[in-house]
């Protein structure tokens, strides 16, 4: 069974409210909020097909939601969420075998935030017991987590390969995009290197196969889209006054990394 992602931004903000009596504007207890607009780049946009800003599943550029998509990988590093993928062959439950090494995640799963916004905590209720794995991150830390190189590990990936992928990948480097954790008709790679030239000519099974993989490459669009709009939605610390926008000063303030977040949760 697939495991998919759900994700929100949220932005801690001081709202207010106008005070006839006083008539001025009060400040009320800072809270965060979940961000309800189209800021985020939508993932599966076509620019070659017509626009349907109005369908849930229609073409569009931008969407509220900052990340969609099914990447285990991405899903180990968050949350240690389909991290482990060990198997055991259901017919003999003496053999067990690991499709590849476990990623190092930024923490085990946090929960909903005690003070997470309406809109998350809602969202979170009408999934009930379907949505686990909830947790949460300042862009802080996940800004500090890309620092750290825990979005771009090196881990070894097993499996058993067609022929033709196994030369690809001695001869090309070119890395299996799907493979088999168990095959009835595979072989050990040292079986494989005792086959004669004859026989590997002729050989139709699987061979068990071993490769290096990155997670950098397959983070392209977490890192490059959906951390920039995290970022911009971040409150601005410092002063810019309107004499130095109109004297052409550039603009000194800093986001507050840690006053926006994504919250996130999985189901199966």
């Amino acid at each position: 069974m697939g495991c998919d992602i759900h994700t929100m931004a949220e932005v801690y903000v001081t709202p207010s409210k106008w005070d006839q009596e006083s008539r001025t504007w009060i400040d009320l207890e800072p809270r965060w909020k979940a961000v309800k607009r189209d800021v985020f780049p939508y993932a599966y946009f076509r620019e070659d097909e017509t626009i349907d800003p109005f369908s849930r599943y229609g073409n569009f550029p931008y969407t509220s939601v900052p990340y969609q998509g099914r990447d285990y990988w991405l899903f180990s590093i968050l949350a240690d969420v389909r991290n482990t993928r060990t198997y055991t062959n259901m017919f003999d439950s003496s053999m067990v075998y690991a499709e590849r090494d476990p990623l190092r995640p930024i923490a085990q799963p946090r929960g909903v935030p005690e003070d997470a916004s309406k809109g998350w905590r809602k969202y979170v209720e009408d999934w009930g017991s379907d949505l686990h794995s909830t947790s949460y991150f300042t862009l802080t830390e996940l800004e500090q987590a890309v620092a750290d190189g825990l979005f771009a590990q090196t881990f070894t990936c097993r499996g058993y390969v067609t022929k033709s992928q196994l030369l690809a990948l001695e001869n090309e480097g070119v890395t299996p995009q799907s493979w088999a954790s168990y095959s009835s008709d595979g072989i050990s790679r040292a079986a494989w290197d005792a086959l004669t030239a004859e026989e590997k000519e002729a050989f139709t099974g699987t061979i068990a196969a071993e490769w290096t993989e990155t997670t950098e490459k397959s983070f392209d669009f977490f890192l490059n889209k959906t951390l920039p709009a995290l970022r911009r939605l971040a409150p601005l610390v410092g002063e810019y006054t309107h004499n130095d926008r109109w004297a052409g000063f550039p603009d000194p303030r800093t986001p507050d990394t840690d006053k926006v977040r994504l919250v996130f949760g999985f189901d199966n």
